[in-house]
């Protein structure tokens, strides 16, 4: 029937047809989905100018393999109002269900007694993540 007043032409809609149980129906397409289930420090309260250790992983908890992705790791010294980049870098594609360290180090340090924060984050690059919200993730510590 078409509608004069608005120019709308419901013949030309296709009513859904009902799906039979145990079918499979097609939705959106799988995607890759970044994870950083871990950012971990070693001791959990250094002292301060006391070598500690850093180490983060990164998975892909989706169900297609990645392209490129960019990493980021930096120290946040809340006490003092700033941040310390670690390392930035990108790595290649990383396979469904894949669980890497991404980041691992024995020897950084903080020099002056506070409360700090390490933070790992991903950026997927030229690619769409599943689900951005679980890209980052961060680690308070302090330092005596």
């Amino acid at each position: 029937m078409f509608c004069t007043r608005c120019n709308f032409n419901d013949d030309d809609i296709e009513t859904p047809r009902p799906v039979p149980p145990g079918s499979v129906t097609s939705g959106p397409a799988p995607h890759p989905d970044f994870v950083i289930p871990m950012v971990d420090v070693f001791p959990a309260h250094p002292q301060s100018v006391q070598f500690l250790a850093l180490n983060a992983y990164i998975t892909n908890e989706g169900d297609t393999p990645s392209g490129e992705y960019d990493l980021a790791i930096h120290i946040n010294d809340i006490s003092h109002g700033f941040t310390c980049v670690i390392s930035t870098f990108r790595e290649p594609g990383l396979r469904p269900r894949h669980n890497v360290p991404f980041y691992t180090s024995q020897n950084q340090q903080v020099n002056d007694v506070g409360s700090y924060q390490v933070r790992g984050e991903i950026a997927p690059f030229l690619f769409d993540d599943g689900n951005t919200w679980n890209n980052s993730v961060s680690k308070p510590f302090t330092a005596k």
